[in-house]
């Protein structure tokens, strides 16, 4: 519904950066045309998520 609001209301621009399902629209991958910002935005997203997972899985309390 957000990615939604954000290709109607012009006033919601802002959060096209914080809705990954704009990021990579299939008309512009197949054209080959890919917005540096997007992937800046994404490498970031997937850089912390790996060091946070391995972070936090050396602190977990249940060990099986």
């Amino acid at each position: 519904m957000l990615s939604m609001l954000v290709g109607i209301v012009e006033k919601a621009e802002f959060l096209k950066y914080i809705i990954p399902f704009q990021y990579f629209p299939i008309a512009d991958m197949a054209e080959g045309n890919f917005e540096l910002i997007y992937i800046i935005i994404t490498t970031i997203i997937v850089v912390t998520t790996t060091y946070g997972t391995f972070y936090f899985y050396k602190r977990r309390d249940l060990y099986i």
